[in-house]
């Protein structure tokens, strides 16, 4: 690919491509980096060249794109102190060990991580919420910082055998803003898809409730059910 400037404006696809000491890819940073001195001092995560790069690739280049998602994030982070005050694996170390979120070691056809996510796994007397998508966000921090998973995104795979009406109850509309928040336009990510599987009826209700608070563009991603085997 050459490497003449593209227009930062529109963004492009293609220039996730670029190794990272790319011209393009440099200049980009700097861009995007300049921005963000120039509207605030104030950036408690710092503004690496690497961290910044998971904002660009999230939003195939397009400066102000990015910069959105980069503000989003941080706000994010300070409203939802339940979720992002420890982001340590240690913190969530009982869940890891009940088997409630697992990492495909392979990617998918299209260069995807893979997340399956065994709800219920997790037993809601002993882990809220919030532990629970703690999980998620501790492992979405791990694996955006991997090169290929910024270009090509994650999919979701939600196990919901065993799922119980205590999980539902769990899900309040404050709480489901948050997750929601998170999937659509606050973390550096491309959600490529959430795939449900063994899910018994009462799920919808519930499951309503998120999807109701994502963006257009998140609703339109393919989501496959599986009924029991």
């Amino acid at each position: 690919m050459s490497e003449v400037l593209p227009d930062f404006s529109r963004g492009d696809p293609e220039l996730n491509q670029l190794p990272d000491h790319s011209k393009v890819v440099r200049k980009a940073i700097n861009l995007l980096k300049q921005r963000a001195q120039g509207e605030s001092e104030h950036w408690p995560l710092g503004l690496a060249d690497d961290f910044l790069l998971r904002f660009l690739r999230a939003r195939d280049f397009n400066i102000d794109l990015a910069y959105k998602l980069l503000k989003n994030y941080h706000k994010w982070r300070v409203e939802c102190p339940e979720i992002s005050g420890d982001l340590r694996p240690s913190s969530v170390m009982n869940l890891l060990s009940a088997g409630c979120l697992g990492v495909l070691r392979s990617r998918d056809s299209s260069g995807s991580k893979v997340l399956i996510h065994r709800i219920g796994q997790c037993d809601p007397k002993l882990f809220t919420a919030y532990e629970v998508y703690r999980v998620c966000v501790i492992t979405s921090e791990l694996i955006v910082k991997e090169t290929e998973t910024q270009r090509n995104g994650a999919k979701v795979i939600c196990d919901l055998q065993d799922w119980q009406y205590a999980h539902a109850f769990q899900l309040t509309p404050q709480i489901a803003k948050k997750i929601a928040s998170g999937l659509t336009d606050s973390f550096p990510i491309k959600v490529r898809g959430i795939h449900l599987i063994n899910e018994p009826s009462l799920f919808h209700s519930a499951f309503a409730l998120i999807k109701s608070l994502l963006t257009d563009k998140t609703k339109k991603r393919p989501s496959y059910t599986l009924p029991h085997s």
